[in-house]
């Protein structure tokens, strides 16, 4: 189930969108949720729940790994932080908060797949708040206090970008999964005989290669949201771990795309 409220809020398809509002998906009458509503759609706090639960427990579903199971979790948590569909619930500091250490803990522990999806969450979170720092609603708070909280909100983000950078590269990680992107599964003292690269290492390297692009590419979108004054230093972060990257990887895999 999740799978697919996940495919299609990621599509934004309307039948989805009317049916996680509790309305008719064949009822074209009726207007789309709009991004500016105020209260999340009729079942956000079933769906959130369960993509949160997911997330916590990381186990496996049957045939499928426990990690394919947290990716699609984060793709649906993903299409449920929208706007149209969460409306202003993520305002809430205890509930920004709590989605924030998840993806850090996530960024930590799981491998590279999860890490370039948390990265996709994090992008969500600052979307949502730039577009709420612009909403002419929260000047009644007092424009002080709206941007206050959106400087707290826009660090976190940004310290789940740069764990997940910083753990993508096996040589620095310090998550328990570090062995998850060992690029050979060969026996390490056949390693010190003679050295090589078996297919399953060719295999193991451009998969994590491939996420370690998704990752920089993520880092970059979430760059760009951020104000000016942050974005070099943020770009000098990324080239910083760029250069940590390439030192790994052996120079005949291309961390280009």
């Amino acid at each position: 189930m999740l799978h697919a409220v996940a495919t299609l809020l990621k599509a934004s398809n309307p039948h989805m969108l009317r049916a996680v509002d509790g309305i008719d998906p064949k009822d074209e009458s009726t207007a789309l949720p709009s991004p500016h509503r105020g209260d999340p759609a009729l079942h956000f706090w079933s769906l959130f729940g369960l993509s949160f639960e997911v997330l916590c427990t990381s186990t496996s579903a049957g045939p499928t790994s426990a990690a394919t199971v947290q990716a699609i979790a984060l793709e649906a948590l993903l299409g449920l932080i929208r706007p149209d569909v969460a409306g202003t619930v993520l305002r809430d500091v205890a509930l920004f908060d709590e989605v924030c250490n998840l993806c850090l803990r996530l960024a930590i522990t799981e491998g590279p797949e999860i890490k370039a999806r948390v990265l996709e969450i994090a992008i969500g979170l600052a979307q949502g708040f730039v577009r709420d720092l612009s909403d002419p609603a929260l000047a009644l708070n007092g424009a002080e206090e709206s941007e206050a909280g959106g400087d707290d909100k826009l660090m976190q983000c940004l310290r789940i970008a740069v764990t997940v950078l910083r753990e993508s590269i096996p040589a620095v990680t310090t998550g328990p999964k570090r062995a998850s992107v060992s690029l050979c599964p060969c026996p390490p003292v056949q390693l010190l005989i003679t050295p090589h690269r078996c297919a399953a290492t060719a295999v193991n390297v451009a998969l994590h290669v491939k996420h370690l692009n998704a990752a920089f590419v993520h880092f970059a979108d979430l760059a760009e949201l951020c104000p000016m004054r942050l974005r070099d230093e943020l770009y000098a972060v990324a080239l910083h771990s760029y250069s940590r990257a390439c030192h790994f990887i052996r120079s005949d895999w291309s961390l280009t795309p």
